[in-house]
């Protein structure tokens, strides 16, 4: 005797059976927009849900921006004044991924079907809500890349961006970035353009792990996404010191050492007095560079503090303020090496017809 065999079950709707603004009170703190709030929880415990919530309020008018949210009665004795919501292009709603906003776009027009066949609501607010839910497909519902591409679109002509752009996925614009930062590095050093990136890609490396490449990509990706050009860098930077003034602080450091009290087993090491000898030979930025690098290895202890001698008569080294400036040349570089860069990148985006989050998000500031 054959079974039949038993149909699968109906996906449940979020709202189906259940009203959409029912909210837990913790949750509806959230919607309160007289204040600005944040909202962490951890998976499933109806984060989803409340914006959902707050989305179809606004929508419905039982809440507005700079309100608190309303309880039945004053919401439909402001809708029996004629008062309406929102409309689905009014509000922007900005997810980390496409899967979470088709979800939370979803949700809306489910819970957005579910107050529109409540038989208590006015005629007037079911007509503004069955034009919301046929307004929703084209909602502002979106990644926030997705959401400045739109603006740029709506910009057209007036806009920075090439007609007809596509955006960039994201390992697409980080392997254009990369080969613009790698060919402009191979130009530099090929043309000895700078003795100080020169000395970078000695002592890092062009292409690996941390090397020229790598560091450039980094920077210039955070310094874009906060809409700022390399000359950023520079900000801050100290005015560089000559060789002879470094040498003249080096000096003064070791006068202060050698007229320092002398007292029984608590006298500057041998290390940092061969340490002197050595640095005050240099003349060259990198050599001193290199000098005053070690410089804390013979000054401090394995903790990190001072020796008893230069703790008792308070005598402190240089290396901050030496290390300061002798940086300077070398952020100079790098500042300059990312500006051939950032150009090379974006000439390559406008030949690709795309353009990438960091270019979007600045721009529609």
């Amino acid at each position: 005797m054959s079974r039949r065999k038993a149909p699968p079950p109906q996906p449940t709707l979020p709202f189906a059976d259940a009203d959409p603004l029912r909210l837990a009170d913790g949750q509806r703190k959230a919607l309160d927009l007289r204040a600005n709030h944040v909202i962490s929880a951890s998976a499933g415990t109806g984060k989803t849900r409340t914006l959902t919530a707050l989305y179809v309020a606004l929508l419905e008018g039982r809440l507005k921006p700079g309100e608190q949210f309303l309880d039945e009665h004053a919401w439909l004795a402001r809708v029996q004044q004629g008062e309406r919501g929102l409309h689905p292009s009014q509000i922007v709603a900005v997810t980390f991924t496409k899967k979470a906003a088709a979800e939370l776009l979803h949700r809306a027009r489910e819970a957005v079907m579910h107050e529109r066949k409540r038989d208590d609501l006015p005629a007037a607010l079911r007509d503004h809500l069955q034009q919301c839910w046929e307004e929703l497909p084209a909602a502002p519902i979106t990644t926030i890349d997705s959401f400045c591409a739109r603006l740029l679109r709506e910009a057209g002509a007036r806009g920075p961006a090439p007609a007809g752009f596509t955006v960039l996925e994201p390992d697409e614009a980080d392997e254009l970035l990369e080969r613009a930062l790698l060919d402009v590095a191979a130009e530099w050093l090929e043309q000895k353009k700078d003795e100080h990136f020169t000395f970078l890609a000695r002592q890092w490396g062009v292409v690996s792990r941390r090397g020229v490449v790598a560091v450039g990509s980094r920077l210039l990706s955070r310094l874009r996404t906060r809409g700022l050009a390399p000359k950023a860098l520079l900000e801050g930077a100290a005015a560089a010191l000559s060789p002879a003034q470094i040498r003249e602080r080096i000096q003064a450091f070791r006068d202060a050492v050698t007229n320092a009290p002398r007292v029984p087993r608590s006298t500057p090491k041998q290390e940092l007095l061969d340490w002197f000898g050595e640095a005050l030979s240099f003349s060259t930025l990198h050599d001193l560079h290199r000098a005053v690098l070690q410089l804390r290895h013979v000054f401090y202890d394995s903790k990190g503090n001072r020796y008893a001698w230069a703790e008792r008569n308070d005598v402190n080294e240089p290396s901050a303020e030496l290390l300061h400036s002798l940086h300077g040349p070398f952020v100079d570089a790098l500042a300059a090496y990312l500006d051939d860069a950032a150009v090379r990148h974006s000439q390559a985006k406008r030949r690709a017809g795309g353009v990438d989050f960091n270019d979007a998000a600045p721009t529609c500031r």
